[in-house]
Order: structure tokens, then C-alpha cells, then sequence
């Protein structure tokens, strides 16, 4: 898949347990990662363990927000 300049674009899956303290980690991750998105939209859910409804992330404007699960669209 190429996006409309003909350059590459790729998708990162993946399926982890974090120990809570190392929650924060992944903004590490994020935050650099959000300026390259293709595609505006869902990029994935934390949830925590014992938790019944996930938070969700979504890539906009060059960076990345966490929204409820109602408002994820």
C-alpha cells in the first residue's frame, strides 16, 4: 500500500500486558509515532486489567488523543 506520493505505508499491531507503572511508556511511543499516521482515526484501546471499558485512542491533526469508547469516532 502507497499513499498518494507513491511512499510506502505500513501498520503496527500489537497485543501486550503492561504492568501499570509502565502505562506512561507508551506516550513515549505514541507521541513520536502520530506526526507519520496515514490515515486519520482509531489507532487502538488501553484497558486496564481488571477494567471493563476501554480507552481508546485516535490519531488527529498530527498527534494522538485518549477518548472515551462512546466518542471514538
Amino acid at each position: 500500500m502507497v499513499d498518494e506520493l507513491g511512499r510506502p505505508m505500513w501498520e503496527l499491531f500489537a497485543r501486550t500486558y503492561w504492568v501499570d507503572d509502565n502505562l506512561p511508556l507508551l506516550d513515549a511511543l505514541l507521541r513520536p509515532l502520530a506526526p507519520h499516521v496515514a490515515t486519520p482515526g482509531h489507532g487502538g484501546y488501553t484497558r486496564h486489567e481488571y477494567d471493563t471499558e476501554p480507552t481508546v485512542f485516535v490519531f488527529r491533526d498530527g498527534g494522538y488523543e485518549q477518548v472515551s469508547l462512546g466518542h471514538a469516532g
